[in-house]
């Protein structure tokens, strides 16, 4: 298969999955939010559902979105130290900090998977939703992190390999 098509098919999915399903999820819980308050306020009718359905959808909002901010660089950093050194030496600390990254998130994962498993038995006290549904996408942010770790890694030692810097 051609490696321009494999690149647009993981753009896409990336793209889906860190940008549309966070945007879906932030509108619906919004939507909800609106319908909160017109049905305690004005109708004088709280919702049961819509304090748990917009916690469950508040989690994949920021977990999946997260992985977007790490994708683009867009995180919060604390640069004080970074910004004065030489860029050699911040090609470093970014090797350093992603391979601690891509390592602790790798071994967390598979305990991660066990609870969040675990927590099937548990389910949403009003929508009778299981709890792992909830945090499934906890595990995709765990492996999108690796892999957006993994990729700068390999793109800092390149540089660092072929002296670009």
């Amino acid at each position: 298969m051609n490696t321009k098509v494999i690149k647009k098919v993981s753009k896409g999915l990336l793209d889906f999955v860190e940008i549309y399903l966070p945007v879906l999820t932030f509108s619906t819980m919004f939507i909800i939010f609106i319908l909160g308050i017109i049905f305690r306020y004005l109708l004088n009718n709280p919702l049961a559902w819509a304090f748990e359905l917009k916690r469950f959808l508040f989690i994949w909002t920021l977990l999946l979105a997260g992985c977007f901010t790490r994708r683009e660089h867009q995180h919060v950093t604390f640069d004080l130290l970074y910004e004065r050194v030489s860029p050699k030496t911040q090609a470093i600390f970014r090797i350093i900090s992603n391979l601690t990254i891509a390592i602790l998130f790798s071994v967390a994962w598979y305990p991660s998977f066990k609870y969040i498993d675990f927590l099937g038995y548990h389910v949403s006290t009003v929508l009778r939703i299981p709890y792992n549904y909830a945090f499934y996408p906890f595990l995709a942010f765990l492996i999108l992190i690796i892999g957006h770790s993994v990729y700068d890694l390999y793109i800092d030692l390149r540089s660092l390999y072929e002296g670009d810097l």
